[in-house]
């Protein structure tokens, strides 16, 4: 299990590093029409964050990822947060408009978030977080 685990982690980590920079590489690969498309994402949001907090947050999610792969123990409870946290601004954040590559790795690390979860906190895995000295 904590092979799979940790497999699971490291390709969430690898997307999500990849992931961040998709909408400086999507114009290479879309069209004029798709891109004003792409250009309507958040239409209607009650909240618009600006892009600090969007990387200040990406950075955090991805140190917690890391301390999940190495059983830090406070990890466990702020990666249940930052989901939470995520399901509930979502419904903030207006309509969303995804370009192909978005929504098929969005789709990975949604899977993979439940994942994790389900491991960390289901499984042999938590014992390791409880045994954990840090």
């Amino acid at each position: 299990m904590a092979v799979l685990y940790r497999c699971i982690i490291a390709v969430t980590i690898v997307l999500a590093l990849g992931y961040a920079f998709v909408p400086y590489f999507q114009p290479r690969w879309l069209t004029e029409d798709q891109l004003n498309l792409l250009g309507w994402d958040t239409y209607g949001a009650i909240i618009q964050s600006p892009v600090w907090f969007y990387w200040a947050y990406y950075s955090l999610w991805l140190v917690i990822l890391f301390g999940l792969f190495f059983y830090v123990r406070i990890s466990r409870p702020l990666y249940l947060l930052f989901v939470v946290i995520g399901i509930v601004l979502s419904g903030f954040y207006g309509i969303r408009v995804y370009g192909p590559i978005d929504l098929i790795v969005g789709n990975i690390l949604l899977t993979a978030e439940g994942a994790v979860l389900v491991i960390v906190y289901f499984t042999s895995i938590s014992e390791k977080f409880r045994d954990a000295k840090i």
